[in-house]
């Protein structure tokens, strides 16, 4: 062997040890034509030195030694050596091959031992096609393909199959999957070949490890279509409810399923009120619709459901039909009188039992006592309980105080809307004398010193004539009842009455305030009822000083004018608001509300009009009053209230300027005013001087008058 490594005369023989000859004997096994694959099997294996590696140069007999491979055999458990020639790794040369036998010995040196030859020759590729599964519900067929080889290896098994009809304008070139047992499989669908049938014609290739494809072999079978399958059955066939559920089962056709309908309808007059319901897949892989007879105008007796497929090709298709019978239940309910109370002339009905095949929205039992007809008949609406009975609570005081017989009727109103008669009982009512007497009981609740308002609840409201109003005359004991007023309090959810009394309607008095209770009966007499007292007081909170010039934001604009000239009537506001509820709003949060949610502040010219006073103070849950006059300012002052006002030139503004005021406190024609421009003008000025420089502009005046209060 040469330096090339390829075989030559010029090998150096090696010294051989005497007591150990070399030798080797080659033997060739599974000539493979259809693999192009041999064994190469090493036996009798020794030199004098060891063996440490055995090789095989093997070559074939095409352009020389172009394609010698030195391959190193490996060592089998009987002390042989075996190496696999392919002749896809020799060009796939066919012919006489050349295999030559060296061994590396202990001491590193390679030497020859001997040499043999065999012929390769390469089979055809080999297959077998079956069908299988060929299945006439779906349309489907399985290729099975097995014994799958070829001399040049086999990288894809491609099955290009299509039918007889239009030649091979739906040929599709299936590529088969590999299976764990060696074989290859695809599935064909004649909704992927147009929905044809008869014969199909499948061929097998191979594409081989050389990237050359080659055909294999071939077979055809026979495909049909069955019909569209499908059972029918009816469920649930319910008088009470007026319904039964259509089940479909067995749901197949070759071509798909893409929806279930079941047009269904009434044997009475015709296919008038057919529908065609979409059945809905279940769990179990059938398909259920459920009829109701309030959809098909209430019809009885028979009725006919088909089956219909609309297959994955768009097309609809019969598949069977079933009939029915349907009959309507008449409505139920079970009518008791419960827990009379004979001494307040009260009782409960109770409805059990309920049903109606149309549905119930709502149980009525109209009710009314056997005096003078039905004039004092109540339709009540029952509520449902727990346990699914309904429960109405009736009071003779609801029925002009009438005792003796009442009757109680049952009504249902449908899910339809229309009212169906059900049933009807009665029963006697009495009534104890002392429960003549109208009732109830007054609370004072939320005395709150910070606002100086209390509420009044009236509870465990009755009078046997009935109450039309709950009345709540309220006055202080200052100067006795001339700040009287008879509110109408007004009933809430849990059937209590309420008022809210604030001491600024009743001349900011405090002390002792007087509440008597009178109802107006439904016979419209106003009857007394009872009274009580409750000491009121109302804390003073000091007004805070802000200024439209504090540089937290003098510099802020908005609709393109900073605050600090145009924000008066925000700061203003916000001193009054913090004063009177006792929590702070920052003047840029009054300014806010003003720019963004109203068109009052810098939006048709600068500053604000009067009417955005009006705005603020209702967002913050105050009044306001317009001050007409002098005495009407000294007044409201008087009384304690906020004032604010617009004044023109004066000690704080100049022509044509005008600047708002915020005043507070009255004593010997003076008040207290805060400046929110120059803090150096706060102090006690004249009411008389304030009012005779009050804004004369348009701006300022359009509630009437540039001075009003604002309030609780």
């Amino acid at each position: 062997m040469d330096y090339t490594g390829r075989f030559t005369n010029k090998a150096t023989p090696s010294n051989r040890a005497a007591n150990q000859p070399i030798k080797g004997k080659i033997t060739v096994q599974n000539n493979n034509p259809n693999t192009g694959t041999f064994d190469v099997i090493v036996s009798d294996v020794s030199a004098p030195y060891g063996v440490r590696e055995v090789k095989l140069p093997t070559w074939s007999n095409v352009n020389g030694q172009d394609d010698i491979i030195w391959y190193t055999a490996a060592k089998q458990a009987d002390g042989t050596y075996k190496v696999t020639v392919r002749a896809v790794d020799h060009k796939f040369s066919t012919g006489l091959y050349h295999i030559h036998l060296y061994y590396i010995q202990n001491n590193g040196k390679l030497v020859g031992v001997g040499g043999t030859t065999t012929e390769l020759s390469f089979g055809r590729p080999q297959g077998k096609v079956t069908i299988a599964n060929n299945n006439p519900d779906t349309g489907t067929f399985d290729v099975l393909i097995s014994n799958v080889s070829s001399p040049y290896g086999v990288r894809e098994v491609k099955v290009p199959t299509w039918s007889s009809i239009g030649g091979q304008d739906d040929i599709i070139w299936y590529t088969a999957k590999k299976q764990a047992d060696g074989t290859y499989k695809t599935t064909v669908k004649v909704s992927d070949h147009k929905y044809s049938t008869g014969l199909y014609n499948v061929h097998l290739y191979y594409i081989q490890d050389n990237g050359k494809i080659v055909g294999v072999a071939g077979t055809q079978v026979i495909v049909s279509l069955a019909r569209a399958k499908g059972n029918l059955t009816i469920a649930n066939n319910n008088p009470n409810t007026g319904t039964f559920d259509v089940i479909v089962s067995g749901v197949s056709s070759p071509y798909g399923v893409r929806e279930v309908k079941l047009p269904t309808w009434s044997n009475v007059d015709g296919q008038d009120d057919i529908i065609w319901y979409t059945a809905t897949r279940q769990a179990n892989g059938t398909y259920k619709a459920t009829v109701k007879a309030s959809d098909h105008k209430r019809s009885t007796g028979l009725y006919h459901i088909h089956l219909y497929y609309i297959q994955n090709n768009g097309k609809l298709v019969g598949v069977g039909g079933t009939t029915t019978e349907v009959s309507i239940a008449r409505p139920k309910g079970t009518l008791t009188i419960q827990n009379k109370d004979a001494n307040k002339g009260t009782f409960e009905v109770i409805v059990s039992n309920v049903s109606n095949p149309d549905g119930v929205r709502e149980v009525k039992l109209p009710t009314w006592s056997n005096v003078n007809g039905q004039d004092d008949i109540i339709w009540y609406t029952a509520t449902r309980q727990a346990n699914g009975t309904y429960k109405a609570f009736i009071k003779a005081s609801d029925h002009k105080n009438s005792t003796g017989l009442y009757y109680i009727h049952l009504y249902y109103v449908q899910n339809n809307g229309t009212l169906i008669g059900v049933g009807d009982t009665s029963t006697n009512v009495t009534i104890s004398a002392e429960n003549l007497k109208p009732t109830g009981k007054i609370t004072i609740q939320n005395n709150n010193p910070k606002t100086g308002t209390f509420d009044v609840v009236v509870s465990n409201v009755s009078s046997p004539y009935g109450v039309r109003e709950v009345k709540l005359p309220t006055w202080s004991s200052v100067n006795g009842q001339d700040d009287i007023i008879w509110y109408t309090a007004a009933k809430r959810a849990d059937g209590t009455y309420k008022i809210t009394v604030k001491a600024s309607d009743h001349k900011s008095s405090t002390g002792e305030y007087n509440i008597h209770l009178y109802y107006i009966q439904n016979n419209g007499k106003l009857v007394g009822v009872g009274g009580t007292t409750i000491q009121v007081s109302k804390t003073s909170y000091p007004t805070p000083y802000f200024s439209q010039r504090d540089g937290r934001w003098a510099g802020r604009t908005y609709g393109g004018y900073t605050f600090a000239a145009t924000g008066c009537v925000p700061t203003t506001v916000a001193m009054a608001i913090s004063g009177i509820t006792g929590q702070t709003v920052l003047p840029t949060t009054v300014a806010d509300y003003l720019y963004y949610s109203t068109n009052e502040f810098n939006k048709r010219s600068y500053g604000t009009t009067s009417h955005g006073i009006v705005l603020a103070a209702r967002h913050w849950g105050l009044k306001t009053d317009v001050l007409g006059s002098t005495a009407a300012v000294r007044e409201a002052l008087a009384m304690g209230h906020h004032v604010l006002g617009a004044v023109g030139t004066s000690v704080f503004a100049n022509y044509p300027v005008t600047h708002e005021l915020v005043m507070r406190g009255y004593n010997n024609g003076m008040t207290y005013v805060m400046d929110p421009y120059n803090a150096n003008n706060n102090g006690y000025y004249s009411v008389d001087y304030l009012f005779r420089v009050r804004s004369l502009d348009p701006t300022d005046n359009t509630e009437g008058s540039p001075f009003m209060t604002i309030r609780a």
